[in-house]
């Protein structure tokens, strides 16, 4: 099971510097794995040659990838009528690689 969002820019310059430099991190950290490890990535492409950029993450990880990983419980505030657990049945583990943390970025300094 994925969750997942797809932005695009609409072909706006901003956005295509922005998928430009998020392709030269990607880059920039690909030096720090071994050869073939890292999923490569670029931007997708739809519609009439407009970029977008898909993000999505996992529910859950099958015990058999996750042999190093500790399970944590599913958030009441995400999974209130334990719908997620059902799903998960025996085979698989919800850990922090899973958990969707949300940030964001303000232009007030803290007090």
């Amino acid at each position: 099971m994925w969750q997942s969002i797809q932005i695009t820019g609409l072909d706006t310059q901003t956005f295509a510097v922005a998928t430009e430099n998020i392709l030269k991190l990607h880059n920039l950290i690909a030096c720090s794995f071994l050869e073939g490890t890292l999923q490569t990535w670029q931007p997708y492409t739809f519609l009439d040659n407009s970029t977008a950029i898909n993000i999505g993450n996992r529910y859950f990880t099958d015990q058999l990838n996750a042999t190093n990983a500790t399970p944590i419980e599913i958030a009441h505030s995400v999974n209130s009528r334990g719908i997620l657990m059902i799903l998960m049945g025996q085979n698989f583990i919800y850990s922090t690689e899973n958990k969707v943390r949300y940030f964001e970025l303000s232009d007030h300094a803290q007090r």
